[in-house]
């Protein structure tokens, strides 16, 4: 199942750390953004087993700089990485998969 991704509406002046985000709930490779961005935070909602998350600073397919990894013994959490992204956003999921969600801009 691919991500399921929202793009919200700016209010005013209102300053964020991203203005989309995607809920991912399979084990799957979803490229995000192409191009310049920003990967603002993970939520991790449901650990799953042996579960994996990796994000790439690209839209290739290659394992190319890694900027953020996590894997289920890390547990349930919300990582406010606030990341540039000069390339894209690829996020490669892997594992008996919960659910997580990217912010992302």
């Amino acid at each position: 199942m691919a991500a399921d991704t929202q793009k919200t509406k700016p209010a005013g002046t209102e300053v964020r750390i991203g203005h989309q985000r995607s809920i991912i709930t399979a084990a799957e490779t979803n490229v995000l953004k192409v191009g310049a961005g920003k990967l603002g935070s993970v939520y991790v909602a449901n650990v799953g087993t042996t579960a994996t998350i990796d994000i790439y600073d690209t839209a290739a397919a290659d394992t190319a700089n890694k900027v953020f990894e996590w894997v289920s013994a890390d547990g349930k959490g919300s990582f406010q990485v606030q990341i540039p992204m000069a390339l894209g956003i690829r996020v490669i999921t892997g594992g008996t998969f919960g659910r997580c969600v990217i912010v992302w801009g």
